[in-house]
């Protein structure tokens, strides 16, 4: 009986130790690292907030397995583009930051104080032209909308990291 009970037990706890092992316990996380490992393209873009022509400057980066791709525009007029190669550690890398920045989907918030002018982000990842993600934050004073979340500066020093600054100007 005593080694029926043992049995028993060991049995009870190695069950429970390999579903502690499988089971993820940051569903949001496991998705993101799913979704981006198969991405195949990934689009940046910030949204300038509503000032006049001369100091609009919005841009656009696409960052692709073997290339960067940066537009600036001032409400539609392109202003500057340019593009360069980039290997493969670099694509890693970026692909690596959309995890440990946290760049993920929540409830869409909304701001119901209001607010006038403000700046945006949004993150669309791709595999073969199909949309596999896609956040968009809108940020004015100490307000949030939308339904981007995570450190978009981190992943955003992780874009531009080890490139020429004069390359992202926005001149």
């Amino acid at each position: 009986m005593k080694n029926n009970n043992l049995r028993f037990v060991y049995i009870l706890l190695m069950g429970l130790l390999f579903s502690c092992k499988t089971t993820s316990h940051n569903k949001q996380l496991d998705s993101n690292t799913s979704v981006i490992k198969t991405a195949d393209e990934i689009i940046f873009e910030y949204h300038d907030a509503s000032v006049p022509p001369d100091d609009h400057r919005s841009y656009f980066i696409q960052i692709k397995e073997d290339s960067l791709f940066y537009s600036v525009d001032s409400y539609g007029e392109i202003i500057k583009e340019n593009s360069i190669g980039i290997d493969h550690q670099k694509w890693n890398s970026i692909k690596n930051a959309f995890i440990s920045c946290g760049i993920k989907n929540v409830e869409e918030r909304k701001n119901s104080e209001g607010c006038t002018g403000g700046s945006g982000n949004s993150i669309s990842a791709y595999v073969k032209k199909e949309q596999l993600f896609k956040g968009y934050q809108y940020r004015c004073s100490n307000y949030f909308d939308g339904d981007l979340d995570g450190d978009l500066n981190c992943f955003l020093m992780t874009i531009k990291q080890d490139i020429d600054p004069v390359f992202f100007s926005t001149d």
